[in-house]
């Protein structure tokens, strides 16, 4: 595989939507954020929530050890890659009811996940489920799954802007011990 071309297609899919990490840094300005995903989107998205962490943002990943209780106004922020991931859904829907803001990230445009959520972040990359022969030079949706990781960091860079915060400042959030 070319190192460039992973990168082009990855680039080509942020292209598509070049708002996305403004909306997504939007909704992540929630007074607390409580992120959930699964297997290597999950991972992604715990680095998002890491990131955010570090800025001082009161956001947690929901499959650490003790996540704190959603309240009216946070924002519980989900990946359903393709749309239909049971757990997120039920997840979206009983985060509603507590009086939570709602969001999925998905490469899907129809699905269960996307009717349970308030905002819907459209990555239009290659998930494992779309993918064909030949499509992608990474491997069961890793186009997909590297865009999330940059719409993450892209979405970090713009709340940096907006609320002043340097790199120094990041540095200073993130652990001490080694």
């Amino acid at each position: 595989m070319n190192p460039a071309n992973a990168l082009a297609e990855v680039a080509r899919v942020l292209a598509a939507v070049p708002g996305l990490p403004g909306r997504l840094a939007d909704l992540l300005d929630a007074p607390r954020v409580l992120i959930y995903g699964q297997g290597r989107t999950g991972l992604a998205l715990r680095a998002l929530a890491m990131r955010l962490g570090q800025m001082g943002r009161d956001a947690h990943f929901l499959l650490d050890t003790a996540p704190p209780p959603l309240r009216p106004g946070d924002l519980f922020l989900a990946n359903a890659a393709t749309g239909d991931l049971a757990s997120a859904v039920a997840l979206l829907h009983r985060a509603r009811a507590v009086g939570a803001r709602t969001a999925v990230i998905t490469g899907a445009t129809k699905g269960p996940a996307l009717e349970a959520a308030d905002e819907v972040l459209r990555l239009p990359g290659e998930t494992w489920s779309t993918l064909g022969p030949g499509q992608s030079v990474l491997a069961l949706g890793g186009q997909y799954e590297l865009a999330l990781w940059l719409l993450g960091d892209l979405a970090v860079d713009v709340l940096m802007r907006r609320h002043n915060v340097s790199p120094e400042a990041l540095a200073a959030g993130h652990v001490n011990l080694g």
